[in-house]
């Protein structure tokens, strides 16, 4: 019933199953952008922990958090780590997964051993923010970053390239759409995301202005799952993943909440890094402004992208836990929510 409560009244967002305390390694105090001595190891290299204090982030968001402060690390000419087993996110499982903890190491190479480096002489932690606002502005810089020094474990390639033989096996025109719904409905200083009535609409006049021929979708939200599947029917692609509708009064990510398989969080990642890479194999795409979007927008080759723009949540914890329903349900009211589309080629 507490939970409940809180529920009503403020955003309940993913909780980590592992928790750490996040304020002292080794005994010494972690501090931002000052360098902190671990020990007599490593006197030539000054290490630059990309960490993130824990936040209800998706995967992509972790990865952009890395690009970003991966530009910054080269920049100063740092040796960067990324610590994320230390400074869990939510796709941290309590056993061990693929030899380690780091739960970036789950599914990339990190860019330093870790043997030593809480034992070395120079070390600074990063901060918890991005650096760069708007990465879309910045998307040449980020896109070499990523295809230079981000290197996907092959286990989670080879899953990917079965995958795509099977579901881009004929050369087709595919709109692929990506839409997050869900837990962005009530994130703060998030874009609201568009009823999925108003998703089907854009998607059928871009799918008849471009000649698409198939639909390959990308997201969580069982809402916008049916309504497209439904209209689209044999036109319709998907990977099959775990889907999950959002409770009123209640969670707004039960697929993550319901921990149904084996090293579920883990798979969860897993899945959706696979859902990105698929993603850039749309020629056409049409997406809200979410990091996985931006993943695809970065990496496909050749796309028409339809990007959705839309009104920002507010920053109150409680108002944003029911602004996108007051605005959505009752606009004469509370204004209704505007939104642009931007072509890019």
């Amino acid at each position: 019933m507490i939970n409940f409560l809180k529920g009503i009244l403020r955003a309940t967002l993913i909780a980590p199953i592992v928790k750490k305390d996040q304020n002292f390694i080794n005994n010494i105090k972690v501090e931002y952008n000052k360098t902190l001595k671990f020990g007599n190891k490593n006197k030539n290299l000054i290490f630059y922990i990309i960490k993130r204090n824990f936040l209800a982030t998706g995967f992509f968001s972790n990865l952009f958090f890395v690009i970003d402060h991966l530009n910054y690390a080269f920049k100063n000419r740092l040796v960067p780590f990324v610590d994320m087993e230390n400074f869990t996110t939510v796709y941290n499982e309590k056993n061990i997964v693929n030899n380690t903890k780091n739960s970036w190491e789950y599914y990339f190479y990190n860019f330093f051993k870790k043997k030593n480096i809480y034992k070395s002489c120079k070390v600074i932690f990063s901060n918890n923010l991005r650096n760069t606002k708007d990465i879309f502005k910045k998307n040449n810089k980020f896109k070499k970053i990523f295809k230079k020094y981000i290197k996907i474990l092959p286990q989670h390639l080879v899953k990917y390239k079965k995958i795509k033989s099977i579901i881009f096996a004929k050369k087709e025109k595919i709109l692929g759409i990506s839409i997050s719904g869900g837990l962005q409905k009530i994130v703060r200083r998030h874009c609201f995301p568009l009823k999925p009535e108003q998703i089907l609409e854009i998607s059928k006049k871009i799918y008849t202005a471009e000649n698409c021929t198939k639909v390959f979708l990308v997201t969580r939200d069982l809402d916008y799952y049916n309504k497209l599947k439904d209209y689209y029917k044999d036109k319709f692609i998907e990977y099959d993943l775990l889907r999950s509708k959002s409770r009123f009064l209640g969670s707004h990510n039960i697929h993550f909440e319901q921990y149904c398989r084996k090293n579920h969080r883990y798979k969860l990642g897993q899945e959706t890094l696979i859902d990105g890479l698929l993603l850039t194999n749309s020629p056409v795409l049409l997406c809200d402004y979410t990091n996985i979007s931006l993943f695809a927008f970065l990496n496909s080759k050749k796309n028409t992208t339809y990007l959705i723009r839309s009104d920002l949540n507010s920053n109150n914890i409680f108002l944003a836990r029911w602004l996108w329903y007051l605005k959505s349900y009752f606009p004469i009211i509370f204004g209704k929510i505007n939104y642009k589309i931007i072509k890019y080629k």
